[in-house]
């Protein structure tokens, strides 16, 4: 195993939120995770997803007048707790439960949870966190308008609904405005171009194959959109790397590079200890890239294919952009 992944495998989970601020953010389609960041290195943070990005599942409280809201308190005010105020969350109130569906695409969640300012010292909830139905988390702690926000940081690795729960801790509903301040998911995962693969072949001996740049060592690109992450080949090219089945998901964009035009024309392939998990069908240059999601859990040796789609390999070079692997 390389130095850089066994360090990886060693080393225990880092989830400071002074990581965030290596986050490029943008904006989250509907069931989609945003776009990866740019951090590099093992335990870098990626598909940072704020829930007010994503439509949930179903939404109700107890108190229908004043209905969740995104982004904003129930009062439709920034969302503010303690005095400290948040662009992003999720503004509810007791009694509430809002589902969002996360298809097993994340590991990580962490929110700043506490009563809005909008009513000052009074209203008094608890918050719980579920992941298909288990107790991930819990306040305990009754907290009021004046109690400073709690961090609750969840791992919901392989979780598909995610719930969370508003109580009213015990006196009734009055003033329960309470607040998901900075709710999001992520993944810490390693980018493929972190670290050292077993073997990387190709056909192509004169273009070998690169680590975040084309096989002309230029930046990433498929389609006109640049990457700062990945691994640019050549077909026919193989490349393989030892995961040691410490790892869940592998997930890339596939695509010819952008320097060779609407040229070109190949196949990526995925394979797990030998069984093939993905197959992109023909992708050719001037085409969207294609996001994959493959499982690898259990997998001990992980190889990519690019093969020349039959064609020969003329102005055949592919790129594996954002290639990572999460555990």
């Amino acid at each position: 195993m390389n130095n850089k992944l066994k360090m990886f495998l060693t080393t225990s989970l880092i989830t400071s939120t002074l990581f965030f601020q290596s986050f490029v953010i943008m904006p989250a389609k509907v069931a989609k995770a945003a776009t990866p960041a740019a951090s590099s290195g093992v335990n870098a943070f990626t598909d940072l997803t704020y829930l007010s990005d994503l439509n949930w599942e179903s939404a109700t409280t107890t108190y229908p007048s004043l209905p969740t809201q995104k982004d904003k308190s129930v009062y439709m005010q920034p969302i503010s707790i303690n005095g400290k105020t948040y662009t992003k969350g999720i503004g509810t109130h007791a009694s509430s439960e809002i589902v969002y569906n996360l298809a097993k695409n994340f590991t990580n969640f962490e929110t700043d949870m506490g009563v809005d300012s909008e009513v000052g010292p009074y209203g008094s909830v608890t918050f719980q966190i579920y992941g298909d139905g288990v107790k991930l988390y819990d306040s305990q702690q009754v907290m009021t308008g004046s109690t400073p926000a709690k961090t609750a940081r969840v791992n919901v690795t392989g979780v598909s609904k995610l719930k969370l729960v508003v109580n009213d801790g015990g006196d009734g509903i009055n003033n329960d405005h309470a607040d998901w301040a900075n709710a999001r998911l992520y993944n810490t995962s390693t980018y493929l171009s972190d670290t050292d693969w077993t073997s990387a072949t190709t056909t192509y001996p004169s273009l070998p194959t690169q680590k975040d740049k084309s096989v002309y060592s230029q930046p990433i690109s498929i389609n006109g959109n640049v990457y700062t992450k990945g691994i640019g080949t050549h077909a026919i090219s193989e490349t393989v790397y030892y995961l040691g089945k410490q790892f869940a998901m592998f997930r890339s964009d596939v695509g010819v590079d952008s320097e060779v035009g609407n040229y070109g024309s190949v196949v990526f392939q995925v394979y797990g200890d030998g069984v093939k998990l993905y197959d992109s069908g023909v992708v050719t240059g001037g085409t969207s890239a294609k996001s994959i999601n493959v499982n690898v859990t259990g997998v001990s040796q992980l190889k990519l294919v690019v093969t020349d789609a039959g064609d020969g390999i003329d102005n055949d070079h592919a790129d594996w952009a954002n290639a990572r692997v999460i555990n």
